[in-house]
């Protein structure tokens, strides 16, 4: 155990048993000290999850530091993470801020700065802290955004401000389910497949366009977010929670690379070749699948297992590199193009 202090974090103390009961993500059940609203409620299927439970304690990261219970370093591995090994666990740290402690598919402790916002923290532990802490043992976390289609699922990858959610919510706003944002947790099914699990509704998007025409749904359907989280401005608003939830794993039928806008006029009837969508090869499949992953370990048999994950979903799964849509005017026609591209895929 870690010499650290048990107590939890000024402002997130667990207040019942009830906080502690965050809801399904990607077939785990959370628990967390704080509520989780965007995930969906733990029901009747949790009974047929087993053991697969995750823990989430909020702890303050004043005692951390104090108790120089932290990692002695870290090894960068973007532009706001690093990773350590350290008395026994893998550590994340997110932005210089957060540190976390992760027990894979079991346990995250999270240590944050007093005061750190609410708001921030929820998209930290759905975005950064379970992915990485599902990783592995055949899990594939992909940085990125799906949908499901006509009963399989199709995923967007790409870096942050690359046009995953935007892309997504378009496509829940035509009628598809979605299957998460900022994540799309990739796993092997009983019949060997390559499937995505549902993680949470919703999407966390910029300022006009979509956001604005999700955002009125929301507010119609009384589901309205508010723009200020723990007394300032955010730059993005997580809407569409009322847009349905796949309520199983599908089938992943492709992973799509966004790329550079396409400031041509796109096209209302999809090809690939119309879409400028071209198919990449195994070795740059490969590359782009680890580079659009979430890791939360260093170490080296880790490092060959998500290897050996990210290549079989390569041989399996059809990797296309895709030029998006310069502007909400265009986004609409760009996405009912694809969907006579996604018949195409079978």
């Amino acid at each position: 155990r870690l010499p650290i202090p048990d107590g939890r974090a000024e402002g997130f103390q667990a207040r019942s048993s009830d906080v502690r009961c965050g809801g399904l993500y990607a077939g785990f059940r959370v628990r967390c000290d704080i509520p989780l609203p965007e995930l969906t409620s733990a029901d009747d299927r949790v009974s047929r999850l087993g053991g697969r439970c995750i823990d989430i304690a909020i702890r303050d990261l004043a005692q951390a530091q104090a108790a120089d219970a932290l990692p002695p370093g870290y090894t960068p591995v973007d532009g706001t993470c690093a990773l350590a090994h350290h008395v026994g666990r893998q550590w994340v740290r997110l932005d210089d801020d957060i540190h976390s402690a992760i027990d894979a598919r079991a346990r995250i402790d999270v240590w944050v700065p007093r005061g750190y916002p609410r708001f921030d923290l929820r998209h930290t532990l759905l975005n950064q802290l379970l992915p990485r802490c599902i990783s592995g043992d055949g899990f594939l976390p992909l940085h990125g955004s799906a949908v499901g289609v006509d009963g399989r699922a199709f995923a967007f990858v790409g870096p942050s401000g690359s046009g995953k959610s935007t892309l997504a919510a378009c496509f829940a706003s035509l009628g598809s389910d979605s299957l998460g944002d900022d994540c799309a947790m990739v796993s092997r099914g009983p019949d060997g497949a390559w499937n995505v699990s549902p993680t949470y509704a919703g999407f966390r998007l910029g300022a006009g366009g979509v956001r604005d025409e999700i955002r009125d749904r929301d507010i119609d359907t009384g589901h309205r977010e508010s723009p200020h989280e723990e007394g300032g401005p955010v730059s993005k608003q997580r809407v569409g929670r009322t847009f349905p939830l796949a309520a199983a794993s599908l089938p992943l039928g492709a992973v799509y690379l966004l790329g550079a806008p396409q400031r041509n006029t796109v096209a209302t009837t999809g090809s690939p070749t119309t879409l400028g969508i071209r198919r990449l090869p195994a070795a740059d499949a490969v590359a782009a699948l680890i580079e659009n992953s979430f890791r939360a370990s260093i170490d080296r048999a880790a490092l060959r297992d998500a290897l050996g994950t990210t290549a079989a979903v390569a041989r399996t799964v059809p990797v296309f590199a895709l030029p998006r849509a310069a502007g909400i005017g265009q986004l609409r026609g760009f996405c009912a193009a694809l969907f006579d591209v996604f018949a195409t895929l079978r």
